[in-house]
C-alpha cells in the first residue's frame, strides 16, 4: 500500500514537471524581451549586458561588452541568413555550407560567436529556470533552441504551421573531414582500379628461376 502511494506521488510530480515545461509551439509563438547582466570586466569599468527581444519569428540579440554586436534573425524567412550589426556596419550573411568550424566563412564565425554569447552570458547568468518562458533563463533557452534549429540544422519555421520538435537535435551533417573521406575512398576503390601484377614480369622471373636450376 505504501509503495502504491509513493508511486502515485512520483507520477503526479513527473506530470506536473512536464506540464510546466514549454513545448515547441509555445516557444515559437512566444513574445518576450529580457536583459541579462552578465558580469563585468576591467575592474567594473565595462559591463556585459545581453538583451533578447523576440516576437514570434523574429529574434534580436544584442550584446554589449567592449563592443556592441547585434544579431537580427527571422526564423521563418529563407534563405537561411542573419543580419549582423558590428562596429557600426550591418552585414547580411547567408548560410552556404555546414559550419564544421568557425573559420569556414563569416556566417560560421558569427554563428559560433552567437552560440558562445548565449551560453556564456545568457544561460549561465540568466535568472530563473529554463523550463519557464516567464523566466529570463527560459527565454534564453527557448531562443537558443530555435536558433540552433534554424541556423545550424536548416529548419525554416512558419508562424502558421506546427513547428518541428526543437528538443530534437539529431545532426544532419554527415560530412567527413577530408582525411577520413580520403581513407574511405581508398578502401572503397574498385578492384579494376587496383594495380595488377605484370604477366611479363612473372614470365621473366620464371625464366630466371629455370636458368638457375639448370646451372646446378
Amino acid at each position: 500500500m505504501h509503495y502504491i502511494k509513493l508511486s502515485v506521488i512520483i507520477l503526479i510530480l513527473f506530470q506536473t514537471a512536464l506540464a510546466q515545461k514549454f513545448n515547441s509551439k509555445q516557444c515559437l509563438q512566444s513574445k518576450f524581451k529580457t536583459k541579462i547582466n552578465a558580469g563585468q570586466k576591467f575592474f567594473g569599468l565595462v559591463k556585459n549586458e545581453l538583451t533578447l527581444n523576440k516576437s514570434v519569428c523574429n529574434i534580436q540579440i544584442r550584446f554589449n561588452g567592449i563592443l556592441e554586436t547585434l544579431w537580427d534573425i527571422d526564423l521563418c524567412r529563407e534563405p537561411i541568413h542573419m543580419k549582423i550589426t558590428s562596429k557600426g556596419t550591418q552585414s547580411v550573411l547567408k548560410k552556404t555550407n555546414n559550419c564544421i568550424d568557425s573559420a569556414s566563412d563569416d556566417f560560421c564565425y558569427y554563428y559560433k560567436e552567437l552560440t558562445e554569447t548565449l551560453s556564456d552570458y545568457g544561460l549561465i547568468y540568466a535568472d530563473g529556470v529554463k523550463e519557464k518562458l516567464d523566466d529570463a533563463h527560459g527565454m534564453t533557452y527557448c531562443a537558443s533552441l530555435l536558433l540552433k534549429k534554424y541556423l545550424n540544422k536548416g529548419v525554416i519555421f512558419s508562424a502558421f504551421e506546427a513547428p518541428d520538435n526543437i528538443y530534437e537535435m539529431t545532426s544532419s551533417n554527415c560530412d567527413l573531414p577530408k582525411k577520413d573521406a580520403a581513407i574511405i575512398q581508398e578502401v572503397q576503390k574498385p578492384l579494376s582500379s587496383m594495380e595488377k601484377p605484370s604477366t611479363l614480369n612473372l614470365e621473366q622471373k620464371v625464366e630466371e628461376n629455370t636458368s638457375n636450376v639448370k646451372k646446378f
